[in-house]
């Protein structure tokens, strides 16, 4: 299978993780094999479990797929408020703290630090 790596690659809603350095191939050089696991997100899934889709004998890596729950990304948290007057929506999400819900006083407390920017209550 090989060493694993500590880094967890993502790239567009994918995880991966590789194992280098793995037994040597029956090639002339010896090549040592890889393992290359792709968890994708699956809320039906649970924990699931690693499925062997195939050995890409060109570059002498297993490949499986890991569907599982613990792939995908938690609930976006939102926080906006409306302007009453003009009906606009302001996206706040960024000031609101890193919970799950909106933290109004974390919301405040950043937009009174911005010049020119004035709090009516």
């Amino acid at each position: 299978m090989g060493q694993y790596n500590e880094i967890l690659q993502y790239y567009d809603g994918v995880i991966n993780l590789t194992y280098t350095g793995g037994t040597p191939y029956n090639d002339a050089n010896s090549t040592p094999r890889k393992t290359e696991i792709v968890f994708l997100c699956d809320r039906t899934a649970g924990a699931g479990n690693p499925t062997f889709l195939k050995e890409a004998t060109d570059n002498h890596t297993y490949l499986f797929e890991w569907r599982t729950v613990y792939a995908c990304p938690g609930a976006p948290m939102e926080c906006a408020v409306t302007d009453e007057t003009s009906g606009k929506q302001y996206d706040l999400s960024r000031y609101g703290g890193q919970s799950h819900v909106c933290d109004i006083t974390s919301v405040i407390s950043v937009l009174a630090s911005i010049p020119y920017f004035d709090l009516y209550f």
